[in-house]
Order: structure tokens, then C-alpha cells, then sequence
């Protein structure tokens, strides 16, 4: 219960899945990450649908409970990623038309 109130989802911790809102769904992602305790952790994409105040917030409760794991951040967001990281890789996808 203290890790759904970190992330805002106590009021609604008996609530179907089907009732949560897409940012909800995706706080209890997030919760279920945190709570698993991995040395190792991959995360896609996990603040992407959360208003700025939940974002900021969230941010700061993961890097707080993942100090010390190693974690895999994918993030379109250029200033999550400096935010966030210790490094950081740039990919680009090069599309080719075959035919």
C-alpha cells in the first residue's frame, strides 16, 4: 500500500483494471517495476502518458528507488533523458526500401 500511495493510486487500489484511466494503468506499471526490487531493470517509455506535475514527480521516486540497479530508460523525450541518466545513447533508425 505505501508504494500505490507514492505513486497516487491508493484511493483506487481495489479498483478493476477496467476502471483505471490510461495514466492510472500506467502508474500501476511503474508501481509493479518498482516494487519487483530488480538488479536489473528496462523501462519503455514509462512516464509517457502522465501529466508534467505526475511525470516530475514519478521521475524522482524512480531514481530514488532504483539508485544503485541498473536501468534501460527508452524515452522520446530528450530532457527525461538528461533528467534521468548517467548516460545516454542516441539511436537512429535509417528506414530502407527494398524492391
Amino acid at each position: 500500500m505505501a508504494l500505490l500511495e507514492q505513486v497516487k493510486l491508493s484511493e483506487v487500489a481495489q479498483a478493476s483494471p477496467d476502471k483505471l484511466s490510461g495514466g492510472m494503468r500506467q502508474r500501476v506499471a511503474l508501481a509493479r517495476t518498482l516494487y519487483a526490487q530488480r538488479e536489473v531493470v528496462l523501462m519503455d517509455e514509462p512516464f509517457a502518458t502522465l501529466d508534467v506535475m505526475t511525470k516530475l514527480s514519478l521521475q524522482t521516486l524512480t531514481a530514488t528507488l532504483l539508485k544503485g540497479k541498473t536501468v534501460l530508460l527508452v524515452t522520446h523525450d530528450p530532457l527525461e533523458a538528461c533528467r534521468m541518466a548517467n548516460d545516454i545513447v542516441l539511436l537512429r533508425v535509417i528506414a530502407v526500401v527494398l524492391g
